[in-house]
């Protein structure tokens, strides 16, 4: 009962971290759940299961691994091992430290589980979390102890159906070399089977000890047993992209994950250059058509008379001057992948008309054509007005808008997200900088205060235009206040900064006086600073090293502030 129990809190746990990422009362083993997330970062698919199947080892290569077997290994005890996992209905396996498969040491149950399963066999060729998920061979062999998952533990949903237990191999000097390992379709998986794990493990190590003492070298039936894990770098998270660490961006994440998942249009909202096009890149990234096209329309650049041939194609001599062969649409083009409409709000009524029935039934007719083609595709659209607005301005049909707004998503302009601003200027720096084969140069304080303040009426468009005029421009390992735009350093909302922290201002000091004094001007910039590294505390979890990463400050200088911070409280 209690492991019923369980398995049904493991399973809420899992949706949930699917979902969103994070739990909010962790229920699974900590390797578990750092399992998880290394999956997620590597961008995993928990729901693909054609690699998978397309892994496993075919049972003829099986059979001719079983001739290789070593003959210092007794016949009568690998028989009696193989016996003894049919009998319990497991799946006992060998595996390096590559998690490459090294052999089968049963037949019986595994054929019969293979063919119920309708899969070549039930050894995979390869067992990591890149391509398999959590499993407890990989895990067995990091922690270097017996594990045993159940159902949800595994990320990978074609797991969830199986037990797994895994007990670690060491080689003649102690390192992991490989681990064995036992999967099994019952949920309830025999007790016996983690200490009859640790028995072959044993007898495993012992004749690894014989064969690298007898032949004085580092292999065993042509496996490296000595080669060391590499550290496998982690394929970068398409939700890095969305950068930020504001509550707004957070929110932003979290809903760009969720309906990456699915098949609903996505309509996304939100000012010029405030990041449209590179969350649509991200949902598609991270759905499952990612192997797909995307293609990218930019509906303000889509003349009405133009607009049927560019989306929906030609046939050949459908009208004079046509191309001999005629010309694939933009919409066909996105066959199998994802379809994404930008500044959807320009098109016409005539052409969203047109794309009402295409977008309906997902079939098209080329110009000049007198059959349909069926297409598959995922729309995305993006809009600079939201869409019921739209609609209620007359910009958007009606019926339209309610075919393509399966799931809204609002993106905030930097204005409201002032404290993204740092980060993104390092992550934008640092790209470019890159790209350019610079060093990395380094903003003042003072630079960053006030680009802070400046509105940024272009988003994250002219932050970074900004980003790229000043490395071009400033050729000195630091930037400063000197090196900004005479309109940002001269703009307003700098210069009248202190009215945001008239909370500071010395008591009657009003009027031009109070901004042009300077020393009221550093107790404004002052506050400030210290208005930013509270937030940034607290957004890296108190971690200083962290803090003073992403305000681009020293140790030191970042520990003055906190300790003015304190005084001053």
């Amino acid at each position: 009962m209690a492991q019923d129990n369980h398995l049904k809190e493991t399973a809420v746990a899992w949706q949930q971290f699917i979902r969103s990422g994070h739990l909010h009362q962790p229920s699974v083993p900590q390797a578990v759940l750092t399992s998880w997330k290394n999956c997620r970062d590597r961008g995993v698919d928990p729901w693909e299961n054609r690699r998978i199947q397309a892994g496993f080892v075919p049972g003829q290569e099986i059979a001719a691994l079983q001739m290789t077997k070593s003959r210092r290994r007794p016949a009568e005890t690998l028989e009696a091992i193989g016996r003894f996992a049919d009998e319990n209905h497991v799946v006992l396996s060998i595996y390096d430290n590559q998690g490459n498969f090294i052999e089968a040491l049963n037949h019986q149950y595994p054929e019969a589980m293979a063919k119920k399963l309708s899969v070549p066999s039930l050894f995979l060729e390869q067992l990591n979390e890149d391509l398999s998920g959590t499993n407890a061979v990989t895990l067995a062999m990091r922690e270097a102890a017996t594990i045993r998952l159940a159902g949800c533990e595994h990320y990978h949903s074609w797991f969830h159906a199986f037990s797994c237990s895994a007990a670690p191999l060491r080689d003649a000097r102690g390192n992991i070399a490989g681990a064995v390992g036992a999967s099994s379709l019952d949920m309830h998986q025999p007790m016996m089977v983690l200490p009859f794990l640790r028995c072959v493990a044993d007898l495993y190590q012992h004749w690894r000890w014989l064969e690298y003492d007898r032949n004085k070298n580092r292999y065993w039936q042509g496996i490296e047993l000595m080669k060391p894990t590499p550290d496998t770098p982690a394929k970068p998270n398409p939700l890095n992209q969305l950068v930020g660490m504001s509550h707004e961006m957070k929110l932003v994440r979290e809903r760009v994950a969720a309906v990456a998942q699915g098949e609903l249009p996505v309509m996304l909202t939100g000012e010029s250059g405030v990041g449209k096009e590179v969350a649509a890149q991200v949902i598609h990234q991270l759905s499952a058509r990612r192997k797909g096209p995307l293609i990218v329309i930019n509906c303000g650049a889509l003349s009405e008379t133009l607009a049927e041939t560019t989306l929906f194609g030609y046939e050949r001599g459908a009208f004079t001057g046509a191309r001999s062969a005629g010309k694939t649409g933009l919409i066909e083009a996105a066959h199998g992948g994802t379809l994404f409409l930008d500044e959807v709000e320009s098109l016409s009524a005539a052409t969203q008309a047109m794309l009402l029935r295409c977008l309906a039934e997902k079939k098209i007719m080329p110009m000049g054509g007198t059959e349909e083609r069926s297409v598959n595709f995922r729309l995305m659209t993006a809009s600079k007005i939201p869409g019921e607005q739209a609609v209620a301005a007359g910009v958007l049909r009606a019926d339209f808008y309610y075919r393509i707004s399966g799931y809204d998503i609002s993106i905030p302009p930097l204005r409201h997200r002032r404290e993204d601003i740092p980060l993104l200027m390092e992550t934008l720096l640092k790209g470019l900088a890159e790209a350019m084969g610079r060093d990395i140069p380094r903003l003042t304080e003072e630079a960053i205060s006030c680009l802070c303040h400046y509105p940024w009426p272009g988003n994250v468009r002219q932050l970074k235009n900004l980003m790229e005029q000043l490395l071009i421009t400033c050729q000195a390992a630091e930037i400063r206040m000197a090196d900004l735009p005479e309109t940002i350093r001269y703009h307003s909302a700098w210069l009248n900064r202190g009215a945001e922290a008239s909370s500071v201002t010395p008591a009657g000091n009003h009027g031009s006086s109070q901004w042009t004094s300077a020393s009221d001007g550093k107790k404004l910039l002052t506050h400030l600073e210290r208005q930013m590294a509270r937030q940034v505390l607290k957004e890296s979890d108190g971690n200083i090293s962290e803090a003073a990463r992403r305000l681009g400050i020293s140790r030191p200088t970042l520990y003055r502030i906190i300790k003015d911070t304190r005084e001053e409280v």
